[in-house]
């Protein structure tokens, strides 16, 4: 079996040309991918319709600023680990993303931006801004590679684009505080906390009557059996609630559109073959 002459060596005393064709190093490195992947895409889509609903009650400026200070903390702990990789484990990546995650992530980020646009513009101008929107996140991710390794060449040392990185997410989060204004009126925000008020109410009620349900003697071991499990799922059936609006919608002339679910449908298999 052949073995690259850096397969035995301690991975920490390994050169970066010695990194690029270990077996070892290449398979922890796809191990750690798939792991960020894994942690931050399940947790965005569990989070991402809790805080996008808090930003109808809040407002949509405190979301975005803790999504932003979300990203913040992420590449300062990715700094820690590369600046000492002799102290701080790799494994902390995972938890930089888990963080990340929990505050909804890119994608979660991008919902909440889309939701503040909405707010500000005015239908006609809608899509125009969304596409100005996109236009300028695409240029970004284009535009990153090229400024990281003009700094890289500059600086001679690899940490610097992580450090910009930081400093613009840092920027990002004092603009999103103190300048950026609030785009959700007073009046919309009282209204989502008085739906919210409603739905809990409704949730009370089914969950009394659930319990009275449970308790009367008369009830058959399938119908407890019934109420139990639905009690049991429905904290996990309120998370992908949300996900009801992608559904088919009743056509005036009779009939189902089905426009929007196949959009999402082509949406998602897009950012699949993306992020593979």
């Amino acid at each position: 079996m052949h073995h690259s002459p850096s397969s035995d060596l301690p991975l920490l005393l390994l050169t970066p040309e010695q990194c690029r064709h270990s077996t070892a190093v290449q398979r922890r490195l796809a191990e750690l991918n798939l792991s960020v992947s894994v942690v931050m895409g399940t947790l965005c889509v569990l989070t991402t319709p809790f805080w996008g609903a808090l930003s109808d009650r809040i407002g949509r400026k405190p979301v975005i600023a803790v999504n932003v200070m979300s990203f913040f903390l992420g590449v300062a702990v990715l700094i820690g680990v590369l600046s000492h990789p002799e102290t701080v484990p790799y494994q902390w990546v995972i938890l930089a993303a888990a963080v990340e995650g929990l505050f909804a992530g890119m994608g979660g980020g991008q919902s909440i931006m889309a939701a503040y646009i909405g707010d500000c513009t005015d239908p006609g101008s809608r899509a125009g801004t969304f596409s100005l929107m996109m236009g300028i996140l695409f240029g970004g991710i284009a535009a990153g590679p090229a400024i990281s390794s003009f700094l890289i060449s500059r600086f001679g040392n690899a940490l610097v684009p992580f450090y910009a990185c930081v400093g613009l997410h840092g920027f990002q989060a004092l603009f999103t505080v103190f300048i950026l204004p609030e785009s959700l009126a007073k009046d919309k925000q009282k209204e989502a906390r008085k739906l919210r008020k409603v739905k809990q109410a409704e949730k009370h009620k089914k969950d009394k009557e659930d319990s009275e349900r449970l308790n009367t003697d008369g009830s058959s071991m399938s119908t407890k059996l019934l109420v139990r499990t639905r009690k049991t799922l429905r904290p996990l059936t309120g998370i992908f609630a949300p996900l009801a609006l992608l559904g088919p919608r009743e056509k005036s002339t009779g009939g189902l559109d089905w426009s929007l679910p196949m959009v999402s449908l082509g949406s998602g298999l897009y950012s699949m073959v993306m992020v593979s």
